[in-house]
């Protein structure tokens, strides 16, 4: 049976593409610091990869990247966009994070842009997360932070909050971090954060880099 979510996302698919342009300034950041994180060798989980826009424009800097997201409608829109862009090394699924086709310590690089939000457990997904990275792997992430001071204007305008509903910034099931309960997740885990900035001040997004880190138990992270 289809879930909620799953619903919710379907239906939003068709006009995904067109509502994200809205948000280029932070699309531009997110991609120009993920992309230092990447190496040719690397294979990528793409979690919540959407129509895989992301997952095109890092395509040339990797060796593969499989885009995995739970709407059927969604991965469609990415298979008919790599395919116009004739794109080889970026694959899409329709699977959650616990599909059985996806090994522990099978990639070097899980990303999640503009998801953790959206779980109902997302220490869970953190922890699945750090199960599929291989040692010294790295959780590429962005959040946005709506319980920020800097967000609160944009979440009282009618028009930005539908355009940030079609992109995963406020679904119809979230929960309304601080930067502050963001790196709470990563807290007594085996992802240790090694960077953190922030983008685009009006919806306060969250930019974290983690890095798989065997048998740590408490983690500290750099100052943003």
């Amino acid at each position: 049976m289809m879930t909620r979510a799953e619903k919710f996302w379907d239906r939003i698919a068709d006009s995904y593409d067109q509502t994200e342009d809205r948000f280029e300034t932070l699309h531009v950041q997110a991609m120009e610091h993920t992309k230092k994180h990447l190496q040719a060798g690397h294979v990528v989980l793409d979690y919540g990869c959407a129509t895989g826009g992301k997952a095109f424009e890092l395509a040339g800097h990797v060796q593969h990247i499989q885009g995995i997201d739970i709407s059927s409608n969604m991965i469609a829109g990415a298979q008919r966009n790599a395919a116009a862009r004739n794109i080889q090394n970026v694959t899409f699924a329709q699977a959650t994070l616990f599909d059985e086709r996806y090994a522990d310590e099978s990639f070097d690089v899980v990303m999640a842009f503009n998801i953790l939000h959206v779980l109902p457990d997302a220490r869970q997904a953190l922890r699945r997360i750090a199960e599929l990275l291989k040692p010294g792997g790295l959780f590429i992430s962005t959040t946005p932070c709506l319980r920020e001071k800097q967000a609160l204007a944009s979440r009282l305008q009618l028009s930005v909050y539908l355009a940030l509903i079609v992109v995963r910034l406020v679904p119809n099931i979230l929960t309304r971090f601080t930067f502050a309960d963001v790196d709470a997740l990563f807290a007594g885990g085996s992802l240790q954060v090694i960077e953190t900035r922030v983008f685009y001040h009006q919806v306060s997004s969250y930019f974290v880099v983690a890095q798989k880190i065997q048998g740590t138990e408490n983690l500290a992270h750099n100052a943003h």
